[in-house]
């Protein structure tokens, strides 16, 4: 039951933030290019797996999950100093396999509208309608993913040249009185054609304490940690200011101690996500 409690949770929160990553791009080779009124269209890809044990007392449990995940960026409005006010809104759904049969599930929309300067710095966000937990929390998602998903990876502001790399950190409140810290890489490793466009390609990895632990605390189970690590490849479009196509996966390791009649068993959970993000149609 914990098994697949978490993973639903799970599933609901990682992807959209993954996604909402698209185009936090911050220096003067990769400008934003937005023009008022356009809209971005941009489809997710994920396939993966989550894997709890209890140090042998029960069988494994793997559940497999594939996403698919629509996101509308539209360019709302461009102010004087050149920020754009961009409105993301993200629709999808999923299919996970628990121990009691496979189960397809619509993740609930969400929309978020944020404030970022040409060189892809967040000014600012707010919720338009915030992601829900149908069953779980009074509804209310216990991550606040707008957050997450509004922090920058870490560009350098001044030019990069092929082959610089950089370093970024930031602190990012994901609930009341909870802050977690977000730390990185980046690379700029050269160009490459995506499709018919040229394309300056980018890699991150990122790392972070344990989005499921987080997630397994918030719900009032406590004593979970581990890391996250997401690694990331961008191809960013220098002509027209924007992100082509980007693929990843994304890891999460956990554990947590249980208190059972015969002992303190660990709680074991490992889950591995592969994601691709392109960009599909620009109206």
């Amino acid at each position: 039951m914990l098994g697949s409690r978490a993973c639903k949770s799970f599933v609901i929160a990682s992807l959209p933030l993954l996604l909402l990553l698209v185009d936090r791009v911050g220096c003067e080779v990769f400008k934003l290019k937005y023009q008022v009124g356009e809209k971005l269209k941009y489809q997710v890809r994920a396939n993966g797996v989550v894997q709890m044990q209890t140090g042998g007392l029960t069988p494994e449990i793997k559940m497999p999950m594939q996403i698919e995940l629509t996101a509308i960026q539209s360019i709302l409005k461009v102010d004087e100093a050149g920020n754009y006010t961009v409105r993301m809104n993200v629709t999808g759904q999923a299919q996970v396999t628990t121990p009691q049969g496979e189960e397809k599930m619509k993740l609930p929309e969400s929309e978020i509208e944020v404030v970022l300067t040409p060189s892809g710095k967040t000014l600012s966000y707010k919720v338009i309608k915030p992601e829900k937990l149908p069953g779980a929390f009074g509804g209310k998602m216990p991550i606040d993913v707008s957050a997450l998903a509004s922090t920058t990876l870490g560009f350098p502001e001044g030019e990069v040249n092929v082959g610089d790399t950089w370093e970024f950190k930031s602190e990012v409140k994901v609930s009341e009185g909870k802050t977690i810290t977000l730390s990185g890489t980046g690379k700029f490793t050269g160009y490459e054609e995506k499709g018919k466009t040229k394309c300056a390609v980018i890699e991150f990895e990122q790392s972070s304490p344990s989005m499921s632990a987080l997630m397994l605390s918030l719900m009032g189970l406590e004593g979970a940690s581990g890391t996250s690590r997401l690694r990331m490849k961008v191809w960013f479009s220098t002509e027209l200011g924007r992100t082509m196509y980007q693929e990843g996966r994304y890891d999460d390791a956990m554990t947590m101690p249980l208190e059972l009649p015969g002992g303190e068993v660990k709680l074991t959970s490992i889950t591995a996500i592969n994601f691709a993000i392109g960009l599909v149609e620009q109206l």
